[in-house]
């Protein structure tokens, strides 16, 4: 039985890092008379002589192991979108966050990264590929700072402004912070539904509360989809309010804050100020 080729994946994973290797990286691989690839991951790969992808598409993680993956990674990250946001704003939102942690992930499990120090990059059994530039990183604000560095170690921390989130609405997509507590118990929002690596993440949520001289119940959510860490309590004076939530990622997953009204209410209002969130340990293997 003839043993499939090692194959080599050279993961591009934010504008800058493909603007500044993807020439040199593909120079490199052709001058050694490899198979070169590039473009989104097929449903299948099964390689007939030693290939190497050049992709920023992380599902090629599926078909070449971490051991034969470099990841360029200069911590170019997507800049928070001007209020207020959009479905298509929070759907990027979770598609780059899906590519970072992915990213974040192989190397953890034993991919090489060259970060915006890297000045060349040695590839086993291909050569060295010199970067095209000087890597930057971007100084704009981003719901994504935590992967600046990869992989994400406790400390660091990101903030979600409100017009990352969903709100109520016949669809609960579109809405405001702004929300009339008047009605029938309900989900008041949700999201941004970013994924976060695995480790202990406290959320830091506020908003002001104004009852109207009744009483709010409320329920505060944090984690990811059927496992949260839960506050609920009463407001029944107006100000502003912060609750903070820890709860352990033990795989990676899109992390959602959700805030609910637990029983009727005649009157209040409730405008949700975002979240600030901090990667606080790491989880023991």
């Amino acid at each position: 039985m003839t043993a499939r080729p090692l194959s080599t994946l050279l993961l591009l994973v934010d504008a800058s890092s493909a603007e500044q290797w993807r020439d040199a990286l593909i120079e490199a691989a052709a001058g050694d008379g490899f198979g070169v690839v590039s473009g989104p991951a097929p449903h299948m790969f099964e390689p007939q002589h030693p290939t190497v992808v050049i992709s920023d598409d992380v599902n090629w993680t599926v078909h070449i192991p971490a051991a034969r993956t470099h990841v360029f990674a200069d911590g170019d990250l997507p800049a928070t979108p001007s209020a207020p946001g959009s479905f298509d704003d929070r759907h990027e939102l979770h598609k780059e966050s899906r590519r970072l942690v992915v990213a974040a992930h192989v190397i953890t499990e034993g991919a090489t990264l060259h970060d915006r120090g890297s000045i060349a990059a040695e590839i086993d059994g291909v050569g060295i590929a010199k970067r095209l530039g000087q890597g930057a990183r971007s100084a704009v604000e981003s719901p994504l700072s935590i992967y600046a560095d990869l992989p994400p170690k406790p400390g660091v921390s990101a903030h979600w402004p409100p017009h990352l989130f969903s709100y109520q609405s016949e669809a609960f997509i579109d809405g405001s912070p702004d929300i009339d507590l008047t009605g029938r118990p309900r989900m008041l929002l949700h999201g941004p539904y970013a994924f976060l690596p695995t480790g202990r993440w406290r959320a830091d949520i506020r908003f002001a509360v104004d009852p109207e001289g009744g009483a709010a119940p409320l329920r505060i959510q944090w984690g990811k989809d059927g496992d949260f860490a839960t506050s609920e309590f009463r407001v029944v004076q107006a100000g502003e309010y912060s609750v903070s939530l820890e709860h352990d990622w033990n795989e990676p997953a899109p992390g959602q804050v959700v805030i609910w009204l637990t029983e009727a209410v005649f009157r209040g209002h409730l405008i949700y100020r975002g979240c600030s969130i901090e990667m606080t340990a790491e989880l023991n293997a």
